[in-house]
This record gives structure tokens, C-alpha cells and sequence, in this order.
């Protein structure tokens, strides 16, 4: 993928795993799989945006040089396979343990200028679901961790009162992924 390029979140999602194993690359798909949705869809600065027409997020930073993208889609089935190669102590899971002691999924603070907030009306059906799939990761680990409130996770103190800001900014990009769903089921 260069500069402007689109691409099948799928593909996206493989392709950071197998480039980024540092920021990426978990014990297990899924939680690599959220950390690269939390990347796309949470961080400001990321070097994506979303393009207009296509309704996919592509690259806007021109200094990201991108390596050839992958053919084949990672999944549960194949993600050890594709990854036996890769030196583990250069992967996330050698840097993310968090406080807790263990490897669990921790998004990035919400903010309001991610691509999450910015969702486009035409977006692609893949992009859709991730966009609700890391909606619905950050929503769990918000009420989680509201139940044990005060709580500092990552030199980060959760508060009650903020985790209750996070999930109310959160269940307004719910309604607004459930409106584009319901537009999508008319057509």
C-alpha cells in the first residue's frame, strides 16, 4: 500500500502485524487483531485518514514507507504459521505487559479526533465491523475498569467519573455505527 492507497481492513490488519510485530504482534490474533483496530480507529497522528470516496482509511503520511502487502489474510486458524518467523522478544507482548502483571487488551485514551470519531457515511463494510468490533473493546475495558475504580493502569488513573465520560463518548459512536448499519439493511 503507498501513499493514498485503500485497502480491505483484513488486509490492513495483516499487514501491520507482519511490519510492526513491536507494536502489533500479541500471544494471541485476537488481542493483535485490537491492538491494530486501536491504532487505526483511537490514535491521532497514526498517518491514516479516511478517504472520501471509498469509505476505507488509507495512508496520509508520505514519510510511511510500506513494505509489500501481504496475499494471504491472517486469522485465528493461520496466525501462528505466519508468525513462527518473527523474533519474539522484538513483539508487543514483550513490551505491553501492563500493570495488572499480565497481557490483556488496553486501548489507546479515547479522542474525540480519531478515526473512530470521524466515521464517513459511505464507510466500507469491513471497516464498518471493525469500527464496531474496537467500539465494543473499548466499551468492555471502560466498564471493567470502572468497577474498580480509582485504578492507575500504565501510569494512567482511571477515575470513576472518567471512565463514565469514555462510555458516554463511546455509546454516541455506537448509535451513530447502528444508524449506518440500519441505512446499509434498507438498501
Amino acid at each position: 500500500m503507498r501513499l493514498g492507497e485503500n485497502m480491505n481492513l483484513e488486509k490492513q490488519i495483516t499487514k501491520n502485524i507482519l511490519e510492526w510485530p513491536i507494536l502489533f504482534l500479541h500471544r494471541t490474533f485476537k488481542n493483535s487483531r485490537l491492538f491494530v483496530l486501536d491504532h487505526l480507529f483511537n490514535i491521532v497522528g497514526n498517518g491514516y485518514t479516511w478517504h472520501k470516496e471509498s469509505g476505507q482509511i488509507q495512508i496520509l503520511d508520505e514519510k510511511v514507507k510500506e513494505k509489500n502487502v501481504p496475499e494471504i489474510t491472517m486469522t485465528e486458524k493461520n496466525f501462528k504459521e505466519l508468525t513462527k518467523n518473527i523474533n519474539k522478544s522484538e513483539t508487543a507482548y514483550h513490551f505491553y505487559k501492563n500493570d495488572i502483571g499480565c497481557e490483556v487488551f488496553i486501548p489507546y485514551p479515547i479522542n474525540y479526533k480519531g478515526n473512530l470519531h470521524y466515521i464517513p457515511d459511505n464507510i466500507e463494510n469491513s471497516w464498518l465491523k471493525g469500527a464496531e468490533e474496537i467500539l465494543i473493546a473499548n466499551q468492555n475495558f471502560y466498564y471493567r475498569v470502572k468497577s474498580k475504580t480509582p485504578i492507575r493502569i500504565n501510569n494512567i488513573k482511571y477515575t470513576k467519573e472518567y471512565c463514565e465520560s469514555e462510555l458516554a463518548f463511546l455509546e454516541s459512536i455506537k448509535k451513530r455505527i447502528e444508524i449506518l448499519k440500519e441505512k446499509r439493511n434498507e438498501k
